[in-house]
């Protein structure tokens, strides 16, 4: 007959970490897959937008773009905030492989696009995202 401790166990049970049962479920190593992987997705969603950015200033600057577009330092702006993060994830996944286990990115916020943004789906999937991480990060130190 199993109590109810040994039917909460698990193989992936972590002694060292909190003693919540649902925090239990995912071990160390997993945790930092799982950040990592998290980090990369974010840091690919970034790069892909600066690619995107820079063909429009790319376009604009060849003047195959009408007056609609928005403004050279909203752009510029915006490249430096995607850079940044970009910049503070891969910090983290560095500190992540050196065992610093406890690290996370110095910006844990979406980027501000303001009201110059015309794809909003794909804001609110990045947004979701760095909720997400935030969450992460909260649960898993």
């Amino acid at each position: 007959m199993n109590t109810s401790m040994e039917a909460e166990t698990s193989p992936h049970t972590n002694n060292n970490m909190v003693a919540d049962p649902v925090l239990e479920i995912v071990s160390l190593q997993e945790q930092i897959q799982y950040k990592i992987q998290l980090l990369l997705h974010v840091n690919s969603i970034l790069l892909a937008r600066l690619y995107s950015l820079q063909n429009k200033q790319q376009q604009q600057s060849n003047g195959s773009i009408s007056d609609t577009v928005e403004q050279p330092a909203f752009l510029a702006e915006l490249n430096s905030q995607y850079l940044k993060r970009v910049h503070a994830n891969l910090q983290c996944i560095s500190f992540l492989h050196q065992g610093k286990y406890g690290s996370r990115p110095n910006i844990i916020t979406p980027p501000d696009v303001g009201l110059g943004n015309n794809n909003g789906k794909q804001q609110d999937a990045l947004n979701k995202l760095y909720l997400l991480m935030s969450r992460m990060f909260e649960l898993w130190p």
